[in-house]
């Protein structure tokens, strides 16, 4: 015991006596030191882009991008003139990044009211010699377009963008456009 107190005695009277080497923060008394720096600050770069990396796969893996298409190229197949026309733009809207575009392009059509905003996309989708063909639920020996799947898409769409429109309302302007079309297409030709 009375050895072990001697050395911890002496330690402690030559941690007192040493000094402690004044090392400047810039220099490096050591000419390995820089290596050895370069080396810890390469392996981290490195782990680093290897984490990026990882990061980057997982990202790709959990969230996969889709195509982003820009919306004047939805709307360079519209107004719909046919019934062709019709079929191939709701074909053309199962894909991910055509419905974005297509959502993109009717969100910037605007309109002061509801209403308006509904017309608005009315007008940019459909022309008024396919519309006058077509009535909301297929009177007048005309066929139904309420049903159809481009409909249904607009009217999910403008419900969560317009927050006073409802399906009443949608239903309403949507059947009194379709309504109109044929007066319309009257007052173009005149």
């Amino acid at each position: 015991m009375e050895n072990t107190e001697n050395r911890v005695a002496e330690a402690g009277a030559l941690t007192q006596n040493t000094q402690d080497p004044k090392v400047d923060d810039n220099s490096c008394e050591n000419t390995n030191c820089h290596a050895k720096l370069d080396y810890i600050i390469r392996k981290l770069l490195q782990i680093d882009l290897m984490m990026k990396d990882i990061t980057q796969r997982f990202d790709d893996h959990v969230f996969p991008r889709t195509k982003v298409l820009l919306p004047e190229v939805v709307f360079t197949s519209l107004p719909i003139k046919s019934v062709e026309d019709l079929e191939d733009f709701e074909q053309k809207l199962e894909n991910v990044a055509y419905l974005q575009a297509f959502q993109t392009k009717i969100a910037r059509l605007g309109g002061k009211n509801s209403s308006k905003k509904i017309i608005n996309a009315m007008e940019s989708i459909f022309s008024n010699e396919f519309a006058a063909y077509y009535s909301w639920q297929g009177r007048k020996h005309k066929e139904k377009i309420s049903e159809q799947k481009i409909i249904k898409t607009l009217e999910d769409y403008l419900l969560k963008m317009v927050p006073d429109l409802n399906r009443a309302t949608f239903n309403e302007v949507g059947a009194c456009w379709f309504r109109f079309a044929k007066q319309r297409l009257l007052r173009a030709a005149k």
